[in-house]
């Protein structure tokens, strides 16, 4: 099984209390938007847990990170053992990351030369986070609602449909609207930091099933006969992926095209949506 969304919220101490009151109900509410989600809550926001989830060999995760728990320079934060343990880090940051979005409300993910840079720099797509130690209110009340809903409004702009510019800016928005509440509100938010590796990235249309693969060689081609529209193509360097089998004709064409590529050792572009090839082109 694979989701749109993973969740990471530890609870190992007073400041993980507060994060994990800040993403409480974030599943369901998400779910109600029609998104797969996976929660790896308190003991399960382990390191083996996030790399089953995260690992790109199986892409359990397609689209969104979303991290309520510590952080430094050199990674994100879950548990084990009821203490804090990294679970993604400067080692394991390509594999677990490429092809994502990423927001930690976590200390010090994205300063300079940090895991969040890093990441970018490895293929994630987005990664919203601070360059600095930030604060949460442990207890709930009136100041902790008001920090959730902040922090809630960039997740929402996000799978709404919004760029990470747009979902940025409600969130920066938010903050600044309750600067005259508590000073924390303007401490977090003059470190908040988007690091993009292109402007425009939205989770439905940047993630790691919905993408153009450039300039690739088809070195194989499976085609069943007694199951209709069954066709694979073989791509240098990726493997094996399906045609779109929802036309006869699309199916005919794309494999007629993939033929004469791999004829003549020709380069090719596809697109990839889930896994299936949408469209193909031969140059």
């Amino acid at each position: 099984m694979a989701v749109d969304i993973l969740i990471i919220r530890s609870k190992c101490d007073p400041a993980t209390n507060g994060t994990f009151l800040v993403s409480e109900g974030l599943k369901t509410y998400l779910e109600g938007k029609g998104r797969s989600v996976t929660e790896l809550a308190d003991a399960n926001a382990s390191p083996e847990n996030v790399n089953y989830w995260l690992n790109s060999a199986n892409n359990r995760t397609k689209k969104f990170i979303l991290l309520f728990d510590h952080g430094s320079c050199e990674g994100a934060y879950g548990e084990k053992n009821n203490e804090i343990a990294a679970v993604i880090n400067k080692n394991n940051v390509e594999d677990l990351t490429k092809e994502l979005h990423m927001y930690t409300f976590a200390c010090s993910t994205n300063g300079n030369n940090c895991v969040g840079q890093l990441a970018i720099s490895k293929g994630c797509y987005t990664w919203l986070g601070y360059t600095e130690p930030v604060y949460v209110f442990t207890a709930a009340g009136s100041l902790l609602t008001k920090l959730k809903s902040c922090i809630w409004s960039f997740i929402t702009a996000m799978v709404d449909g919004s760029s990470a510019e747009e979902a940025e800016q409600a969130l920066r928005n938010n903050y600044k609207s309750h600067f005259n509440d508590h000073w924390v509100f303007k401490y977090n938010h003059d470190r908040l930091l988007l690091r993009k590796k292109m402007n425009n990235l939205k989770i439905d249309t940047h993630n790691r099933v919905v993408k153009w693969h450039r300039n690739v060689r088809v070195t194989g081609l499976y085609a069943h006969g007694p199951q209709n529209r069954n066709v694979f193509i073989h791509f240098e360097g990726i493997g094996w992926k399906r045609t779109w089998p929802q036309h006869d004709s699309q199916v005919v064409n794309m494999l007629s095209a993939a033929a004469l590529a791999k004829s003549k050792a020709s380069r090719v572009d596809f697109f990839e949506d889930d896994g299936q090839i949408k469209q193909i082109y031969v140059f």
